[in-house]
């Protein structure tokens, strides 16, 4: 297996244990799947719930068994590598971080990452200016009030991030209040710009769409250097989209975002059969997935699914023959043994 940074992915110990729970039969004699699916109410919840359901009314030889877990972010990655699920929902940032051994992982490593499968939530991550703030650019964020989403959501550690590597976290503040208490502080005029983002190219999250309801708000364009720091920032993603969502007109019909994506990832004790089967059910019962939940991200072509993938960590082989029977696996990406 292509190997990404000082530690292995899956070492031999963990990848055993976790053969011996993800190969065993349930009661239809099918393969069952742990996934960790993090809180109720997450967008994580939500899409490992909506996979379940479908995929036990179109498989035979695969069951997923959502779990909830406390998150999708380093929790995940602890429960799988101490055996605890299979797979389940996972974020870029932190599983940049969880193979480089930094951030979260710095003095609590893990041994095992499982392999990347497809995304199931794509933010695009934006910033947009109050009236009378003198916020054009990002180059006038500087001393600055500026609202970058809650810490302990998983927006917050890698906006922290992007502007870090900006050189402007330290040139702003940070104001550090709930979602909920977000619209207050803006009438009292305490916010200067709010961090925003759409999802899956599709909508703006309920606490956004009431900000566009309430005030008028203005797109912050990016200077060349912020889109480095961007590109820059390991585990976050970089992408120009059309500023969907919006009922306003926000001055900008294309923005650059930094992308912040989750994915379905599965341990190398799931079979390349399993994942073929589960891969092959998102994308050929995709609508149905979207019935069960309005988020969920359109697959148009059966390469849509890789939208989030970090090209230098192993995809399961189960979803890169998938791909490949489907002739859209793209070669330069990586692809984990079992």
């Amino acid at each position: 297996m292509p190997s990404t940074n000082r530690r292995s992915f899956i070492t031999a110990i963990a990848g055993a244990s976790t053969l011996s729970l993800a190969g065993c039969l349930g009661s239809s004699g099918s393969s069952t799947v742990r996934m960790g699916s993090s809180t109720q109410g997450s967008a994580t919840f939500a899409a490992t719930q909506a996979l379940q359901s479908v995929v036990s009314d179109n498989a035979d030889n695969v069951d997923i068994s959502a779990q909830e877990t406390s998150g999708s972010g380093a929790g995940n990655f602890r429960l799988y590598d101490n055996g605890e699920i299979d797979g389940g929902g996972f974020d870029n940032f932190a599983a940049a971080q969880a193979v480089d051994g930094t951030g979260s992982f710095a003095d609590q490593p893990v041994d095992s990452v499982p392999y990347q499968g497809f995304f199931y939530v794509l933010p695009h991550t934006y910033l947009v200016s109050l009236p009378d703030s003198d916020i054009e650019t990002t180059d006038d964020l500087s001393g600055k009030n500026v609202w970058l989403n809650p810490p302990g959501t998983s927006v917050r550690p890698p906006t922290n991030a992007v502007f870090e590597n900006a050189g402007l976290y330290d040139q702003i503040n940070p104001i550090d209040i709930s979602r909920g208490s977000l619209a207050g502080a803006i009438e009292e005029g305490r916010i200067d710009a709010v961090v925003v983002y759409g999802a899956n190219y599709k909508a703006l999250p309920g606490w956004i769409t009431e900000l566009d309801t309430r005030f008028t708000l203005s797109a912050v364009t990016p200077t060349e250097s912020f889109k480095q720091a961007i590109r820059d920032t390991s585990g976050v993603g970089y992408e120009e989209v059309s500023t969907y969502g919006w009922e306003q007109d926000i001055g900008a019909d294309e923005i650059a975002t930094w992308t912040i994506g989750a994915q379905f990832r599965f341990g190398d004790g799931v079979s390349t059969e399993a994942v073929q089967t589960i891969a092959r059910i998102a994308y050929e019962q995709n609508e149905s997935i979207i019935e069960a939940n309005g988020l969920f991200p359109a697959y148009d072509n059966p390469s849509d699914m890789l939208a989030a993938t970090l090209p230098d960590q192993p995809v399961h082989p189960g979803v890169a023959e998938f791909l490949k029977e489907e002739g859209e696996w793209d070669e330069e990406l990586p692809i984990g043994e079992i």
